[in-house]
Protein backbone atom coordinates (compact mmCIF):
# COMPACT_ATOMS: atom_id res chain seq x y z
CA UNK A 1 0.00 0.00 0.00
CA UNK A 2 2.96 2.41 -0.03
CA UNK A 3 2.17 3.92 -3.44
CA UNK A 4 -1.42 5.05 -2.67
CA UNK A 5 -0.22 6.43 0.66
CA UNK A 6 2.53 8.38 -1.10
CA UNK A 7 0.05 9.85 -3.56
CA UNK A 8 -2.27 10.83 -0.75
CA UNK A 9 0.53 12.55 1.13
CA UNK A 10 1.61 14.39 -1.98
CA UNK A 11 -1.97 15.52 -2.62
CA UNK A 12 -2.26 16.75 0.96
CA UNK A 13 1.07 18.57 0.74
CA UNK A 14 0.05 20.21 -2.55
CA UNK A 15 -3.23 21.39 -1.04
CA UNK A 16 -1.41 22.96 1.90
CA UNK A 17 1.05 24.73 -0.41
CA UNK A 18 -1.78 26.06 -2.61
CA UNK A 19 -3.66 27.28 0.45
CA UNK A 20 -0.61 29.13 1.74
CA UNK A 21 0.15 30.75 -1.61
CA UNK A 22 -3.51 31.65 -2.11
CA UNK A 23 -3.64 33.35 1.31
CA UNK A 24 -0.43 35.26 0.66
CA UNK A 25 -1.71 36.48 -2.70
CA UNK A 26 -5.29 37.11 -1.62
CA UNK A 27 -7.28 40.25 -2.29
CA UNK A 28 -6.63 43.45 -0.39
CA UNK A 29 -9.73 45.27 0.88
CA UNK A 30 -9.53 49.04 1.13
CA UNK A 31 -12.26 50.20 3.49
CA UNK A 32 -13.53 53.73 2.82
CA UNK A 33 -15.73 54.92 5.70
CA UNK A 34 -17.91 57.17 3.53
CA UNK A 35 -20.51 56.55 0.84
CA UNK A 36 -19.36 56.11 -2.75
CA UNK A 37 -19.28 59.13 -5.02
CA UNK A 38 -17.28 61.74 -3.10
CA UNK A 39 -13.72 63.00 -3.40
CA UNK A 40 -12.39 60.62 -0.75
CA UNK A 41 -13.99 57.69 -2.56
CA UNK A 42 -12.59 58.82 -5.92
CA UNK A 43 -9.10 59.24 -4.45
CA UNK A 44 -9.27 55.84 -2.78
CA UNK A 45 -10.34 54.14 -6.00
CA UNK A 46 -7.52 55.80 -7.94
CA UNK A 47 -5.02 54.51 -5.39
CA UNK A 48 -6.61 51.04 -5.29
CA UNK A 49 -6.56 50.68 -9.09
CA UNK A 50 -2.90 51.64 -9.42
CA UNK A 51 -1.89 49.61 -6.37
CA UNK A 52 -3.57 46.56 -7.89
CA UNK A 53 -1.92 47.17 -11.27
CA UNK A 54 1.55 47.47 -9.77
CA UNK A 55 1.35 44.47 -7.43
CA UNK A 56 -0.91 42.23 -9.54
CA UNK A 57 -3.02 41.69 -6.41
CA UNK A 58 -6.67 42.74 -6.60
CA UNK A 59 -7.38 45.74 -4.33
CA UNK A 60 -11.12 45.94 -3.72
CA UNK A 61 -12.80 49.09 -2.38
CA UNK A 62 -15.38 48.49 0.33
CA UNK A 63 -17.53 51.49 1.33
CA UNK A 64 -18.70 51.37 4.95
CA UNK A 65 -20.33 54.74 5.69
CA UNK A 66 -22.09 55.88 8.82
CA UNK A 67 -21.60 57.37 12.29
CA UNK A 68 -19.27 60.08 11.04
CA UNK A 69 -16.86 57.52 9.47
CA UNK A 70 -16.77 55.43 12.67
CA UNK A 71 -18.49 52.32 11.27
CA UNK A 72 -15.79 51.69 8.69
CA UNK A 73 -13.01 52.86 10.98
CA UNK A 74 -13.99 50.58 13.84
CA UNK A 75 -14.47 47.66 11.45
CA UNK A 76 -10.79 47.82 10.49
CA UNK A 77 -9.58 48.62 14.01
CA UNK A 78 -11.55 45.93 15.80
CA UNK A 79 -12.55 43.21 13.33
CA UNK A 80 -10.06 43.07 10.46
CA UNK A 81 -7.24 40.53 10.44
CA UNK A 82 -3.83 42.06 11.06
CA UNK A 83 -2.26 40.54 7.96
CA UNK A 84 -2.13 43.43 5.51
CA UNK A 85 -5.18 42.28 3.58
CA UNK A 86 -7.49 44.95 5.03
CA UNK A 87 -6.54 48.62 5.10
CA UNK A 88 -8.46 51.74 6.02
CA UNK A 89 -8.44 54.95 4.01
CA UNK A 90 -8.90 57.24 6.98
CA UNK A 91 -9.60 60.95 7.25
CA UNK A 92 -9.26 63.68 9.82
CA UNK A 93 -12.70 62.93 11.30
CA UNK A 94 -11.30 59.83 13.03
CA UNK A 95 -9.18 62.03 15.30
CA UNK A 96 -12.22 63.92 16.64
CA UNK A 97 -13.83 61.01 18.50
CA UNK A 98 -12.21 62.15 21.75
CA UNK A 99 -14.49 65.20 21.66
CA UNK A 100 -17.70 63.17 21.62
CA UNK A 101 -20.11 63.72 24.48
CA UNK A 102 -20.03 60.05 25.42
CA UNK A 103 -16.27 59.83 25.10
CA UNK A 104 -14.08 58.39 22.37
CA UNK A 105 -15.85 55.69 20.37
CA UNK A 106 -12.60 53.82 19.73
CA UNK A 107 -8.94 53.99 20.63
CA UNK A 108 -6.68 55.43 17.93
CA UNK A 109 -3.95 53.15 19.27
CA UNK A 110 -5.83 50.24 17.66
CA UNK A 111 -4.74 51.52 14.25
CA UNK A 112 -1.25 52.07 12.86
CA UNK A 113 -0.69 54.95 10.41
CA UNK A 114 1.07 53.58 7.36
CA UNK A 115 0.93 56.20 4.61
CA UNK A 116 0.02 59.88 4.37
CA UNK A 117 -1.92 59.91 1.11
CA UNK A 118 -2.55 63.64 0.75
CA UNK A 119 -4.20 66.88 1.81
CA UNK A 120 -7.64 67.78 0.46
CA UNK A 121 -8.49 71.48 0.12
CA UNK A 122 -12.15 72.43 0.16
CA UNK A 123 -14.32 75.02 -1.55
CA UNK A 124 -17.26 76.90 -0.07
CA UNK A 125 -20.36 76.17 -2.17
CA UNK A 126 -23.77 77.77 -1.67
CA UNK A 127 -27.21 77.37 -3.21
CA UNK A 128 -27.52 79.07 -6.58
CA UNK A 129 -30.59 81.05 -5.48
CA UNK A 130 -28.88 82.77 -2.56
CA UNK A 131 -28.41 86.46 -3.51
CA UNK A 132 -24.65 86.49 -3.01
CA UNK A 133 -21.68 86.18 -5.35
CA UNK A 134 -18.89 86.98 -2.91
CA UNK A 135 -18.08 85.93 0.62
CA UNK A 136 -18.91 89.38 2.00
CA UNK A 137 -22.33 89.31 0.31
CA UNK A 138 -22.95 85.82 1.67
CA UNK A 139 -22.03 86.86 5.20
CA UNK A 140 -24.36 89.86 4.95
CA UNK A 141 -27.18 87.60 3.76
CA UNK A 142 -26.45 84.96 6.40
CA UNK A 143 -26.59 87.49 9.23
CA UNK A 144 -30.08 88.42 8.10
CA UNK A 145 -31.39 84.85 8.45
CA UNK A 146 -33.25 84.36 11.76
CA UNK A 147 -32.37 80.64 11.90
CA UNK A 148 -28.84 81.10 10.64
CA UNK A 149 -27.27 79.17 7.76
CA UNK A 150 -27.48 75.39 7.38
CA UNK A 151 -24.24 73.64 6.44
CA UNK A 152 -24.15 70.02 5.27
CA UNK A 153 -21.35 67.62 6.11
CA UNK A 154 -20.39 63.96 6.13
CA UNK A 155 -20.84 63.71 9.89
CA UNK A 156 -19.79 65.11 13.24
CA UNK A 157 -16.13 66.07 13.18
CA UNK A 158 -15.81 65.61 9.43
CA UNK A 159 -13.78 68.05 7.34
CA UNK A 160 -16.87 69.88 5.98
CA UNK A 161 -18.30 70.21 9.49
CA UNK A 162 -15.11 71.66 10.96
CA UNK A 163 -14.66 74.00 7.99
CA UNK A 164 -18.15 75.40 8.59
CA UNK A 165 -17.34 75.89 12.26
CA UNK A 166 -14.15 77.72 11.27
CA UNK A 167 -16.12 79.99 8.94
CA UNK A 168 -18.53 80.82 11.74
CA UNK A 169 -15.58 81.83 13.94
CA UNK A 170 -14.00 83.92 11.18
CA UNK A 171 -17.14 85.75 10.02
CA UNK A 172 -19.50 85.75 12.99
CA UNK A 173 -22.34 84.05 11.14
CA UNK A 174 -24.71 81.68 12.86
CA UNK A 175 -24.58 78.14 11.48
CA UNK A 176 -26.62 74.98 11.88
CA UNK A 177 -24.87 71.69 11.24
CA UNK A 178 -26.75 69.05 9.18
CA UNK A 179 -24.84 65.74 8.97
CA UNK A 180 -25.23 63.29 6.08
CA UNK A 181 -23.63 59.94 5.17
CA UNK A 182 -21.33 61.62 2.65
CA UNK A 183 -21.12 64.05 -0.24
CA UNK A 184 -23.28 61.79 -2.41
CA UNK A 185 -26.08 62.71 0.02
CA UNK A 186 -25.35 66.32 0.94
CA UNK A 187 -24.68 67.60 -2.60
CA UNK A 188 -28.19 66.55 -3.78
CA UNK A 189 -29.56 68.18 -0.61
CA UNK A 190 -27.77 71.40 -1.50
CA UNK A 191 -28.98 71.24 -5.11
CA UNK A 192 -32.52 70.65 -3.85
CA UNK A 193 -32.44 73.65 -1.53
CA UNK A 194 -32.64 71.59 1.66
CA UNK A 195 -29.41 73.11 3.03
CA UNK A 196 -27.71 76.43 2.32
CA UNK A 197 -24.03 75.69 2.01
CA UNK A 198 -21.26 73.13 2.24
CA UNK A 199 -17.49 72.85 2.04
CA UNK A 200 -16.58 70.20 -0.52
CA UNK A 201 -13.92 69.24 -3.05
CA UNK A 202 -13.07 71.43 -6.06
CA UNK A 203 -14.41 68.65 -8.30
CA UNK A 204 -17.90 70.21 -8.02
CA UNK A 205 -16.80 72.95 -10.39
CA UNK A 206 -18.99 71.51 -13.15
CA UNK A 207 -22.11 72.24 -11.10
CA UNK A 208 -20.94 75.84 -10.75
CA UNK A 209 -20.39 76.14 -14.50
CA UNK A 210 -23.91 74.83 -15.07
CA UNK A 211 -25.31 77.48 -12.74
CA UNK A 212 -26.58 74.92 -10.23
CA UNK A 213 -24.29 76.07 -7.40
CA UNK A 214 -22.14 79.08 -6.53
CA UNK A 215 -18.56 78.86 -5.31
CA UNK A 216 -17.25 81.64 -3.11
CA UNK A 217 -13.70 80.68 -2.10
CA UNK A 218 -11.12 77.96 -1.69
CA UNK A 219 -9.88 77.52 1.87
CA UNK A 220 -6.24 78.11 1.02
CA UNK A 221 -3.81 80.94 0.39
CA UNK A 222 -2.90 79.30 -2.91
CA UNK A 223 -5.16 79.52 -6.00
CA UNK A 224 -6.32 76.24 -7.49
CA UNK A 225 -4.28 75.55 -10.66
CA UNK A 226 -7.38 74.41 -12.55
CA UNK A 227 -9.64 77.13 -11.12
CA UNK A 228 -7.49 80.28 -10.79
CA UNK A 229 -10.45 82.67 -10.90
CA UNK A 230 -11.88 81.25 -7.66
CA UNK A 231 -10.82 83.60 -4.81
CA UNK A 232 -8.49 82.28 -2.15
CA UNK A 233 -9.56 82.83 1.43
CA UNK A 234 -7.03 85.68 1.67
CA UNK A 235 -8.48 87.39 -1.40
CA UNK A 236 -12.02 86.81 -0.12
CA UNK A 237 -11.30 88.79 3.03
CA UNK A 238 -10.45 86.20 5.68
CA UNK A 239 -6.64 85.92 5.61
CA UNK A 240 -5.26 82.90 7.37
CA UNK A 241 -8.47 80.90 6.89
CA UNK A 242 -7.56 77.35 5.87
CA UNK A 243 -9.86 74.40 5.37
CA UNK A 244 -9.33 70.83 4.34
CA UNK A 245 -8.00 67.68 5.84
CA UNK A 246 -5.69 64.76 5.42
CA UNK A 247 -6.30 61.33 3.96
CA UNK A 248 -4.14 58.40 4.94
CA UNK A 249 -3.93 54.62 5.02
CA UNK A 250 -4.06 52.68 8.29
CA UNK A 251 -3.86 49.02 9.24
CA UNK A 252 -4.73 47.25 12.50
CA UNK A 253 -2.00 48.05 15.02
CA UNK A 254 -1.21 44.35 15.42
CA UNK A 255 -0.05 44.14 11.79
CA UNK A 256 3.60 42.99 11.61
CA UNK A 257 6.14 45.79 11.07
CA UNK A 258 7.48 44.24 7.87
CA UNK A 259 3.97 44.20 6.37
CA UNK A 260 3.45 47.86 7.31
CA UNK A 261 6.80 48.74 5.74
CA UNK A 262 5.90 46.91 2.52
CA UNK A 263 2.52 48.65 2.24
CA UNK A 264 4.14 52.04 2.84
CA UNK A 265 6.67 51.43 0.06
CA UNK A 266 3.99 50.24 -2.35
CA UNK A 267 1.77 53.26 -1.66
CA UNK A 268 4.65 55.71 -2.01
CA UNK A 269 5.25 54.25 -5.46
CA UNK A 270 1.54 54.55 -6.31
CA UNK A 271 1.44 58.21 -5.25
CA UNK A 272 4.34 59.01 -7.59
CA UNK A 273 2.49 57.76 -10.69
CA UNK A 274 1.53 60.69 -13.01
CA UNK A 275 -2.02 59.44 -13.67
CA UNK A 276 -2.71 59.19 -9.93
CA UNK A 277 -1.31 62.67 -9.34
CA UNK A 278 -3.44 64.06 -12.16
CA UNK A 279 -6.56 62.48 -10.65
CA UNK A 280 -5.69 63.91 -7.25
CA UNK A 281 -5.16 67.37 -8.78
CA UNK A 282 -8.66 67.25 -10.29
CA UNK A 283 -10.01 66.53 -6.81
CA UNK A 284 -8.01 69.28 -5.13
CA UNK A 285 -5.77 66.80 -3.32
CA UNK A 286 -2.02 67.24 -2.98
CA UNK A 287 -0.47 63.75 -2.95
CA UNK A 288 2.13 63.39 -0.24
CA UNK A 289 3.51 59.98 0.73
CA UNK A 290 6.43 59.72 3.13
CA UNK A 291 7.08 57.49 6.10
CA UNK A 292 4.69 56.48 8.90
CA UNK A 293 6.46 58.60 11.53
CA UNK A 294 5.88 61.77 9.49
CA UNK A 295 2.24 60.87 9.09
CA UNK A 296 1.87 60.25 12.82
CA UNK A 297 3.32 63.70 13.55
CA UNK A 298 0.85 65.35 11.16
CA UNK A 299 -2.05 63.58 12.88
CA UNK A 300 -0.92 64.90 16.25
CA UNK A 301 -0.52 68.49 14.99
CA UNK A 302 -3.96 68.48 13.38
CA UNK A 303 -5.53 66.90 16.46
CA UNK A 304 -4.25 69.79 18.58
CA UNK A 305 -5.53 72.35 16.07
CA UNK A 306 -8.97 70.75 16.18
CA UNK A 307 -8.90 70.60 19.97
CA UNK A 308 -8.50 74.38 20.05
CA UNK A 309 -11.37 74.86 17.59
CA UNK A 310 -13.66 72.56 19.55
CA UNK A 311 -12.94 74.42 22.77
CA UNK A 312 -13.38 77.89 21.26
CA UNK A 313 -16.71 76.92 19.66
CA UNK A 314 -17.85 74.75 22.55
CA UNK A 315 -18.66 72.03 20.04
CA UNK A 316 -20.31 68.90 21.40
CA UNK A 317 -20.31 65.81 19.19
CA UNK A 318 -23.21 63.49 19.94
Amino acid sequence: MPFPLSRACLALLFACVVSTVSHAAGNVEMVIPLAAGGAMDAAGRAVADEWSRRTQVPVVVLNKPGAGTMIGTRFVAEQAAADGHTVLLGAMAMTTTEFQKAGASFDMAELAPVSYVGWQVTVLYIRADIPANTLSEFVQWAKGQPQGVSFGSSGNGSTPHLAAEQLAVSTGIRMTHVPFAGSSAYIPALLGGHIDAVFDAPSRRGLVKEGKLKALLVGSNKPLPDWPELPTSDAAGIPGFRTGGWYGVFVPARTPAEVQKRINAELNAVLAVPSVREKFASLGIEPTGGNPAEFARLIQVERERLRQLVRSRNIVFN
